[in-house]
């Protein structure tokens, strides 16, 4: 179902039920990392600096907010070429994010002949109570386990300090990145819902939270809206691209699965479409409901019934912490993580030998899409820059499986069309070593 005229109800420059989804999101992040400002004092957003009282917008004291964005040629060079489109409040009230605020995402053109459309979900965790949305003081502070419920900040991907460049699968300077040529929505979250919210809720506080906190907070649960919306965008400014890749990182690792239906039908995609779903740090290990969708999502599109042939690779570090974070007893400690991400990764892959495949090296990061070090070694330099290790090795080992590397893995998903051969390896970590951190700086 598309939102009925949406173009006319965009404007680039201005614009004046049921409980939500258990949590399931396994992250809470900024996608950001070390080296860039607006990712968070940790990078992760646990402790988020941007919600709260200076965003003006929590709870029903705010009202409706107007949409104005800046699209001016020097404001999109300074975004390295992103173009902001803000839902209109009026015409669309239903297309908000977690405080009721309009909601707002962004897409870049390729700049040359285009070779596909990228559609990124960004995470940033998932909640489903006052705490866990809002935090102890009610305005995101200490507790709170999502990474923001409002759109403030993090509608484009963030870029290298200094040098007004997006990295990871964003560069599009960057010759190892197979998304460098592509039309790139980055579809922003703000709901806490995992993309799969429709209802409004009023969430009373707690006795855990502090007497200073709102009495109550009016939250929407809002996420499919705003993904149906981005969607919408993306076929009205790429109505035709010749492949689609659905790129989703950690809470966008479900979102992304569970929008997958809508990608088919919003775009009109037949049996022979080449489409394909790669996700990072989100593979909802003893979260039988998520696991369950994705299993439904491999078998209803292996080509058949007119659907199309679906490849799907997720990516995960054998000791993340972040989703043993938000993983259920007894998956919230290394040992008992590592068993089952081996488990489940290799049930997958048997399942579906022509249309999954996992990658899992060693390590104790959580996603890498926004990262510098997705293709090269850095390290922390002075004052939080990042610098290249020397002598540069490339592409980065630290991702590397046997002789392929994460970068040319996901080319191979995303390639070609039809049933994947063995020329797309089941690769897996050696399951043998237990990282305590993460080894690439840049990363979260």
């Amino acid at each position: 179902m598309r939102f009925a005229s949406t173009v006319a109800l965009l404007s680039l420059c201005a614009c004046p039920g049921p409980m939500p989804p258990p949590l399931d999101a396994g992250a809470v992040e900024s996608d950001a990392g070390v080296g860039f400002p607006d990712a968070g004092p940790d990078g992760g957003g646990a402790t988020p600096v941007d919600g709260g009282a200076d965003a003006g917008m929590l709870g029903t004291d705010a009202g409706v907010l107007p949409c104005v964005e800046d699209n001016s040629p020097a404001a999109i060079a300074a975004r390295d070429g992103f173009i902001h489109v803000c839902a209109d409040p009026t015409a669309m009230p239903n297309v908000v994010c977690g405080d009721g605020s309009p909601y707002r995402m962004s897409y870049r053109p390729a700049t040359g002949a285009s070779q596909g459309l990228l559609l990124y979900f960004r995470g940033g965790g998932g909640c489903s109570d006052y705490v866990a949305c809002w935090g102890v003081d009610g305005r995101g502070g200490m507790g709170r386990r999502v990474g923001t419920m409002e759109n403030t900040r993090n509608t484009e991907p963030p870029l290298i300090p200094g040098l007004g460049r997006t990295v990871g699968i964003f560069d599009r300077l960057e010759q190892l990145n197979t998304l460098r040529q592509y039309d790139q929505v980055f579809i922003a979250y703000c709901t806490g819902d995992v993309g799969q919210g429709t209802t409004r809720q009023v969430l009373q506080r707690p006795p855990e939270a502090l007497p200073t906190a709102p009495a109550s907070i009016e939250t929407f649960f809002h996420g499919e809206y705003d993904v149906r919306f981005a969607l919408d965008v993306a076929k009205d400014r790429f109505p035709n691209p010749q492949r689609i890749v659905m790129y989703g990182t950690s809470a966008g690792a479900l979102s992304s699965t569970n929008a997958l239906p809508w990608v088919v039908t919003t775009f009109g995609l037949g049996s022979t479409s080449q489409l394909s779903l790669v996700t990072e740090g989100g593979m909802a290990l003893g979260r039988p409901s998520q696991d369950a969708l994705l299993q439904r999502v491999l078998a209803d599109y292996r080509g058949t019934m007119g659907r199309p042939f679906v490849r799907v690779g997720q990516f995960s570090f054998i000791s993340d912490p972040t989703q043993m974070s938000f993983s259920p007893p007894p998956l919230t400690t290394p040992a008992p993580f590592q068993a089952e991400l081996r488990r489940v990764s290799e049930e997958r892959i048997a399942m579906n030998p022509t249309s999954y495949r996992a990658f899992t090296p060693d390590g104790a990061c959580h996603t890498v899409a926004q990262s510098p070090g997705l293709f090269a070694q850095f390290e922390p330099g002075p004052n939080g820059v990042l610098r290249l290790v020397q002598p540069v090795v490339r592409p980065n080992p630290d991702l590397t499986i046997g002789s392929v590397s994460f970068d040319a893995w996901v080319g191979r998903i995303i390639g070609g069309a039809g049933p994947m051969d063995s020329t797309i390896p089941s690769l897996a970590g050696s399951w043998a070593t237990v990282a305590t951190s993460c080894r690439l700086p840049g990363s979260n």
